[in-house]
Formats: structure tokens, C-alpha cells, sequence
């Protein structure tokens, strides 16, 4: 019985560690997203392809978007959620203490009552989790999505500007400004 318990701790400190780079990362990639500035094409001639700066703007505003969702729901909803995690540890050694008790001494009726309550704990914390994994996987699906879009229109972009030929070296520069603000997309 112990070696499962052990093996289900490091289980455990291994998923929370996870869980903290993996929000660590989140932070510095909303960070990012919020702090620098808007693309800005001014200067920038885009034949045939009129709707292409708009497209990138909107690109950067929907990664925006994403980025505050992590900021001001998600983040709040996984911490939460650890946190029921590791609380349910404490609850659960109280309610075995109180069960084993209650077997010892014949009470069927606090028996049933812990039971009862132990499992709805249990059921809370599953829909919890199961609720915060539909969240992440809408947000790991949407930055997936502002990764493609914005990788898609730069290189269309980087096209365009080559093949436009006479003034390209300076767009081409102006362009590598613009794009270099936002480089955190790749």
C-alpha cells in the first residue's frame, strides 16, 4: 500500500511542476503578446493585396485576445484547481481518520455520512479538472491557430515584397522592423 502512495506523490510534485512551467511560460508569452507594440504598416506598399495589413493587425489583436483569456480566466482556473488538488490530500487524510474511527466503533452512520461527503469531494474536483482541461485545450487550440494565421500572412507578406521588385530592399527593412516586433509568433 505505501509504495502506491509514494508513487502516486511523485506522481503528483511531478504534475504540479509541470503545471508551474507551464504557466510560467503562459505568463511570459501573454506578457509579450500585451507589451509590444502594434504592427503598424505605414510606409509599406502592398500591391494586389490590399487587405493583407489589415489581416495581420487582426492576427496580433485575436493573439491579444487569447493572451488576456489566460490572464483573467484560465490562469485563476488552474490554481484553483492545483490547489483543490492538493487541499483534497488534507481533506482526505481527515476523512479517513473519521472513517476508520467510525468502523472501530461500530457507527455505520458516520461511516455513510463520510463516505457520502468523500465522494462528493471527489466528483467536485473531477468536474473541476475536467472543466479546466476544456479551457486549456480551446486556448492551446486558438494560440495554435494565431501561430498558423500569422506564420501564413508573413511569409505571403515576405512574397509579396519580393516580387514587387523596385523598392523592395527598403520595404524589405521596413518590413523586417514591423515583423521583428512581433517575433514572438514563431
Amino acid at each position: 500500500g505505501d509504495t502506491a502512495l509514494s508513487a502516486n506523490e511523485a506522481r503528483m510534485k511531478e504534475t504540479l511542476q509541470k503545471a508551474g512551467l507551464f504557466a510560467k511560460s503562459m505568463n511570459a508569452y501573454s506578457y509579450m503578446l500585451i507589451k509590444n507594440p502594434d504592427v503598424n504598416f505605414e510606409g509599406i506598399t502592398i500591391n494586389g493585396y490590399v487587405d493583407l495589413p489589415g489581416r495581420i493587425v487582426q492576427d496580433q489583436k485575436n493573439a491579444r485576445a487569447h493572451a488576456v483569456t489566460w490572464d483573467t480566466k484560465v490562469k485563476k482556473q488552474l490554481l484553483d484547481t492545483l490547489n483543490g488538488i492538493v487541499e483534497y490530500d488534507t481533506t482526505f487524510d481527515n476523512y479517513y481518520e473519521t472513517m476508520v474511527e467510525a468502523i472501530n466503533t461500530g457507527d455505520g452512520e458516520t461511516l455513510k455520512e463520510g463516505i457520502t461527503d468523500l465522494r462528493g469531494e471527489i466528483q467536485q474536483n473531477q468536474k473541476y479538472a475536467q472543466q479546466l482541461i476544456e479551457e486549456l485545450t480551446k486556448l492551446r487550440d486558438a494560440i495554435g491557430h494565431d501561430v498558423r494565421a500569422f506564420g501564413s500572412n508573413k511569409e505571403l507578406l515576405q512574397s509579396i515584397l519580393k516580387n514587387q521588385g523596385a523598392d523592395v530592399d527598403a520595404d524589405q527593412k521596413r518590413l523586417e522592423e514591423v515583423l521583428g516586433s512581433v517575433n514572438y509568433y514563431k
